[in-house]
């Protein structure tokens, strides 16, 4: 069955003098042009277990060209890279997603970079994320971030599809396979976030990879970079769709982590 989604009517605004909630009628042409962070569900939700596809690839489309998240039924991880999107597996496979497949739970963004930088390795991901939180305003702001070259290291991994009762994601993680790409190029496609957004999104940078190839991907744990231009777009407002109905109003979402 489909599930409907219902716009939570808000729009977040980051201000110099800090926050503000602006009504709107959801999400119009003029979005693109301000570089809004579009959620489908949200972090806390995903966290808690709730892994039912919400919206389908098409409607993702529609807030972004860019971004990251998990399939229906957290089976494998979400990447969308230049519009296309993808699901890579436990079993180390990579499937491109149809516009009717699902997710519950994504961050998209229409990315249009705003500066590179050219980083030279061997570089770990602690060493290289300090130097770039250089580069950064450290203040409350949120950035889109495409790291693109080529990889000493990429360590990527993926779960296997959940079955119901779903468990809380910390459980699953435990369970997730990782593999370790070595000497490879291609994209880690990604986010920072602050503190505050700890309820919508993972808090500091999170990576989801995928190859030039399309041969590999996943979720992120560390990598090295080796030679790479990492873009950057900052995104001044956010925006969250809430599902209609389903498990995601069975679930103690203030509890359950």
């Amino acid at each position: 069955m489909t599930k409907g989604i219902l716009w939570m009517g808000a729009v977040v605004s980051l201000l110099a003098a800090g926050s503000a909630i602006v009504a709107g009628e959801g999400c119009t042409r003029g979005a693109r042009s301000n570089a809004v962070l579009y959620h489908a569900s949200f972090r806390g939700a995903y966290l808690a277990g709730v892994y039912d596809g919400v919206i389908p690839m098409e409607r993702l489309a529609e807030h972004g060209d860019f971004g990251l998240g998990a399939t229906d039924g957290n089976d494998g991880e979400l990447v969308a890279l230049k519009g296309t999107f993808w699901r890579s597996r436990a079993d180390g496979t990579m499937i491109e997603l149809g516009p009717t497949e699902t997710t519950p739970y994504a961050m998209m963004t229409f990315f249009r970079p705003q500066r590179t930088i050219t980083f030279e390795g061997p570089l770990t991901s602690e060493q290289f994320e300090k130097t770039l939180d250089a580069q950064l305003d450290p203040g409350h702001r949120i950035y889109a971030v495409r790291i693109r070259g080529r990889f000493a290291h990429v360590e990527a991994g993926n779960g296997d599809k959940q079955e119901k009762p779903y468990r809380p994601l910390e459980d699953v993680l435990r369970e997730y396979r990782y593999r370790d790409h070595a000497g490879t190029e291609g994209t880690l496609v990604g986010f920072r976030c602050p503190a505050y957004m700890k309820r919508f999104d993972r808090v500091g940078y999170h990576f989801h990879y995928l190859s030039d190839d399309r041969k590999a991907g996943g979720h992120v744990r560390s990598y090295v970079i080796d030679d790479v231009d990492v873009s950057i777009q900052e995104l001044p407002a956010f925006t969250v769709d809430q599902p209609r109905a389903g498990e995601f109003y069975e679930r103690d979402l203030e509890t359950e982590r």
